[in-house]
């Protein structure tokens, strides 16, 4: 498994930074038709998927703020989530409901408003904070976390916008090399068990400043996450951070085989798409 190491709290501040403006950047050179655009996010426009993301921001500021008060209660409105919930399309209908009046002017301001109050409560974070107990709906989760996850959000949002442009388009290496550490949780949320009892070993090779080696061996109702060892797998896939995250969240479609210039992989089709079906990305 990768080890879930504790981001350096300056520099996962920096990247959440320049993520945040790496986003309003592009945002702001859309016209009104690069607004309504289809997003990679199933029924999301580009338009839905920046108020989504200003709505994160904003919820996340106030947890954050609550944590160092030493409070991780959920925030007024807020609650955790059952198991196994997904509320996306929950998630879905807030983000359009919230935006469906908004000029595109409007929902980049609105956009940058909730990275402006992000960054706030984030810089006033001091290192006996880093991990402290915190709000998410996923979870009660130290500081590092929830800030790595809203990172997650900002980087893989922002392809799923980028990409609409621009089919090529990958995450930073920056962005990618904190959201392997939270990845594990990630396969957790999305797990769909299958209903055959056929079982199957899924090897990663990551490459790059973010390099690892890991198994996912799935089982009909459950799956478990281990270091690569001698046992053959059915599958390997070689590739960089960005893609192996692109895969696990859901973003890549291999149904015909083909894959993005930074993976490959070994192993039947059959048993690829084993994967893709038992960890779907929302």
């Amino acid at each position: 498994m990768v080890t879930a190491n504790i981001p350096d709290r300056l520099s996962a501040i920096a990247v959440l930074r320049s993520e945040g403006e790496r986003l309003a950047q592009f945002l702001s050179e859309l016209d009104a038709e690069g607004w309504e655009r289809d997003s990679a996010c199933d029924g999301w426009t580009v338009a839905d998927v920046a108020a989504h993301l200003a709505q994160g921001n904003g919820g996340a500021a106030v947890a954050l703020n609550r944590a160092r008060g030493d409070d991780p209660s959920p925030p007024e409105g807020q609650r955790l989530l059952d198991p196994g919930e997904r509320a996306s399309e929950l998630t879905a209908e807030r983000a359009i409901a919230y935006r469906s009046d908004m000029e595109p002017a409007q929902t980049l301001q609105a956009y940058e408003d909730g990275c402006a109050r992000l960054l706030q409560a984030v810089n006033e974070l001091q290192a006996e904070d880093w991990e402290k107990d915190s709000f998410h709906r996923r979870g009660i989760i130290p500081v590092h976390e929830n800030l790595t996850r809203r990172i997650q959000e900002t980087a893989i949002h922002g392809w799923d916008i980028r990409s609409a442009f621009d089919p090529a388009a990958e995450l930073s290496e920056a962005a990618a090399a904190l959201i392997v550490n939270v990845a594990h949780r990630w396969l957790n949320a999305c797990f769909v068990p299958l209903s055959d009892s056929e079982a199957a070993r899924f090897r990663f090779e990551v490459s790059g400043s973010a390099a690892f080696s890991q198994d996912v061996v799935l089982a009909e109702n459950s799956f478990r996450i281990e270091p690569a060892e001698d046992t053959p797998a059915d599958v390997t896939f070689r590739c960089n951070a960005s893609a192996y995250v692109l895969l696990i969240y859901g973003r890549l479609d291999l149904s015909s085989g083909e894959t993005p210039a930074q993976l490959a992989f070994d192993g039947p089709l059959e048993k690829v798409l084993r994967f893709t079906e038992a960890f779907k990305g929302y």
